[in-house]
């Protein structure tokens, strides 16, 4: 199998995009988090490891764990921002597999995911 890399936006890109600046985890600077938070008592918390090519995403309602998603395998990361929606977008890739992780996170707080054969 060959290695492909993990391409994410910088974090200034990510700010421009979303509004929002990625942060370090527990100060790994290869490990970065944006959190998102609705207002009212939704957020999403994801969290992606450029060199370990991995994306956990938390959705959490009152504090409350509602999902909690971990995948491996991540090759492309994506802003996709316009006047109306705003969506962070990971792709992944395996020898047998393909799929994507769609996180919008303007106008409204949604996911979406798909993981197909190859």
């Amino acid at each position: 199998m060959v290695y492909e890399e993990f391409v994410t936006p910088s974090d200034l890109e990510i700010l421009e995009a979303l509004g929002i600046e990625p942060e370090s985890l527990d100060g790994e600077s290869s490990t970065r988090v944006i959190k998102v938070d609705d207002g009212a008592d939704d957020s999403i918390i994801v969290s992606y490891d450029v060199p370990g090519r991995s994306v956990r995403l938390q959705w959490m309602k009152a504090q409350k764990v509602l999902v909690d998603l971990f995948r491996e395998a991540a090759v492309l990361m994506r802003i996709q921002a316009d006047a109306d929606t705003s969506l962070i977008l990971f792709d992944f890739r395996t020898q047998d597999s393909s799929g994507r992780l769609t996180i919008q996170v303007r106008p409204e707080l949604s996911i979406r995911e798909s993981d197909l054969m190859r």
